[in-house]
């Protein structure tokens, strides 16, 4: 990838800072640190130009930036993957410490075409990918909450509610009457925290469906047809 007007930029992602290092032709470095927040990238943004190439590793935060320098700057941006990146350094002999300048180093050195480069999602693939995770957390914590209240009944000694009758909304609030006075306030709150997830729920998986019907995506596994008890 050498070139006489070309700068090769490593950048290493922390959550709320970046760590930037710049090879110029002449084999100058200069080494740079700011936030990861939006003016921090706007930052970044003013000093790169269009025959700049960067290299950082994969992650969410990759994604916005690459998206971010590719429309504003026009420049050139490896995302690469760690393993990969993890077997170069591996086969190299360079000493330098810092991720950010490794990352330079490599994209300097290597064609494009030996580089251990990620697909990019496009905007709706990530948005799809965050709805998922949120159906996922959502999910789990509604099963939680479900066997915490079943607990309850448990230690009530009411043995016939089972976990299944407890899934169902509709039956669900009025089977706290069973329970003695102790332990009704907290069912109560329980049942609360259960319905408001189930909303929560319902939002995320009708998103999912409205996007991967809009834009015609591939829907992860049970995203559009996905029942829930």
């Amino acid at each position: 990838m050498e070139s006489s007007n070309v700068r090769f930029v490593g950048i290493d992602l922390g959550k709320r800072t970046m760590e930037v290092h710049f090879i110029r032709a002449n084999e100058k470095h200069e080494s740079w640190s700011c936030r990861t927040d939006v003016e921090g990238r706007a930052r970044l943004v003013r000093k790169l130009l269009p025959t700049d190439v960067l290299a950082m590793e994969a992650c969410p935060l990759a994604f916005i930036l690459e998206a971010q320098i590719r429309k504003q700057v026009g420049a050139r941006v490896c995302v690469l993957n760690p393993l990969g990146l993890a077997m170069i350094y591996q086969s190299t002999k360079k000493t330098d410490r810092e991720d950010a300048a490794k990352l330079a180093w490599v994209v300097q050195r290597l064609p494009e075409s030996e580089l251990p480069t990620v697909t990019i999602p496009t905007e709706q693939e990530q948005e799809l990918r965050f709805l998922v995770s949120e159906q996922v957390t959502t999910t789990q914590s509604r099963t939680r909450e479900i066997n915490r209240l079943h607990a309850l009944f448990v230690q009530d000694g009411i043995t016939t509610v089972t976990k299944s009758d407890l899934r169902r909304p509709k039956s669900r609030s009025p089977m706290l009457d069973q329970l003695s006075v102790a332990l009704r306030p907290r069912a109560q709150r329980y049942e609360k925290l259960i319905s408001a997830l189930e909303v929560n729920l319902e939002e995320v998986e009708a998103n999912l469906r409205a996007l991967v019907a809009e834009h015609e995506l591939t829907p992860y596994p049970d995203v559009a047809s996905r029942s829930r008890p």
